[in-house]
């Protein structure tokens, strides 16, 4: 038999096999769009209309990552982002592939050494730091004032209170053309990998460091919801663990307060977003938005929402041309 030729078989029939693989994962479900908001609440994927940040359609069409490029290990780290050029691939991680994260044993949120300290050294704003299983976060909203950054209603005290307010081409430090045109990192899809009512799908394996301080990046969807939810006890309590004990409205249909327990430390605040398709600011004091650096095939970034009259945790679409709230991970 020739040897050469039967080698030269292999190989192309893996690359055949390879490209069929990624046409069927480019090709899966439909995220949905981004207006009218399916909120991942604690009793499933229920549908609700919703006045945030643009947020649409929250049901997720995958259980994996996919991704490549400059890609960060399961534990976080990273060696600073992903090129601007667009266009990245690789190979795609399930869910599973985060277990290191998600599984942190002796993880102690009393712990009093989970508190820290950041100095950003482009403006010398400090910063709290709090550790979540084993990953760091800002205790704060990121208050860099990116050119295109915006304070709630233009007001430089609401920045002082929570942070800015960033697009998500200005969030990833991007050119703005990307608020209309998909960045460019594939997808991967994995139904094997779905849990509960719905499957998950984070096109962004690649990390990405944004208008974060060096060192620091957005975090990955997977990041903001599996991590900010489910390492802390399940999505059906997250909103409260994670909203601060003070600065949320009181929720006057149940007659409750919306302020949450803080149990982690990671005090978030109702910052509100900008609705560019309203030209208007909205929901201060109700509610919270936070990027991640995960786009959806209809253009939408995967986003973080905390709300006032909710004790879960919800993950929703928002528009690019929103204006949200940053939480940094540390590398």
């Amino acid at each position: 038999m020739n040897t050469t030729k039967t080698k030269t078989f292999i190989f192309t029939a893996m690359l055949i096999a390879t490209a069929i693989t990624i046409s069927c994962s480019s090709d899966g479900g439909d995220d949905g769009g981004n207006g009218g908001g399916n909120d991942l609440s604690s009793s499933g994927v229920e549908t609700g209309s919703s006045s945030s940040a643009g947020t649409g359609d929250g049901s997720s069409s995958s259980g994996g990552t996919g991704g490549g490029g400059s890609s960060s290990s399961v534990g976080g780290t990273s060696d600073g982002g992903s090129s601007s050029s667009g266009a990245v691939s690789g190979s795609c991680l399930t869910i599973e592939d985060f277990s290191a994260v998600l599984n942190c044993p002796d993880y102690d949120p009393a712990n009093p050494s989970n508190k820290g300290k950041f100095t950003d050294p482009r403006d010398n704003k400090e910063y709290n730091t709090i550790k979540i299983c084993n990953q760091t976060w800002l205790a704060e909203n990121l208050n860099y004032n990116a050119p295109g950054s915006k304070c709630y209603d233009d007001d430089p005290d609401n920045c002082d209170t929570y942070g800015r307010l960033y697009d998500w081409a200005t969030a990833m430090d991007l050119d703005a053309k990307y608020n209309d045109e998909f960045y460019g990192v594939s997808g991967c899809l994995d139904y094997g990998s779905s849990r509960g009512t719905f499957d998950f799908w984070d096109p962004a394996v690649t990390t990405h460091q944004g208008v974060c301080p060096e060192g620091w990046r957005l975090p990955r969807s997977l990041e903001l919801y599996w991590i900010l939810s489910e390492a802390i006890g399940g999505r059906e309590m997250a909103g409260t663990k994670l909203k601060a004990t003070d600065g949320w409205d009181w929720y006057t249909y149940d007659d409750i307060s919306g302020n949450g327990t803080d149990d982690y430390g990671f005090a978030a605040l109702p910052g509100g977003s900008f609705e560019f398709n309203r030209d208007s600011f909205n929901d201060e004091n109700q509610r919270g938005f936070w990027w991640s650096s995960s786009e959806s095939r209809n253009n939408g970034v995967h986003i973080l929402r905390l709300q006032y009259d909710a004790n879960s945790s919800g993950w929703n679409m928002s528009d690019k041309k929103s204006f949200s709230s940053i939480r940094c991970v540390k590398n």
